[in-house]
């Protein structure tokens, strides 16, 4: 296999391995940490829109609750 040569092994080692921890720390810091806050963001949307539903029994958009929810922030 001459992509997988003996004698630069353990160099070729070292770079797939660093390689490999950097995209699994970029990905684990700023994709995962971005997701799971926009699925806390839908989830309190989700909580303020059946209370709003309940209690003025009003039917409001995913957009006006968006302005609202971020406004009160």
């Amino acid at each position: 296999m001459p992509q997988f040569d003996f004698a630069s092994f353990s160099v070729q080692i070292f770079w797939l391995v660093l390689s490999s921890f950097t995209f699994f720390l970029i990905y684990t810091r700023y994709f995962i940490t971005n997701s799971s806050n926009v699925l806390k963001i839908r989830e309190k949307l989700k909580a303020i829109s059946s209370s709003f539903n309940k209690e003025k029994g009003e039917l409001l958009g995913y957009y006006d609750l968006s302005v609202k929810f971020f406004k009160n922030k």
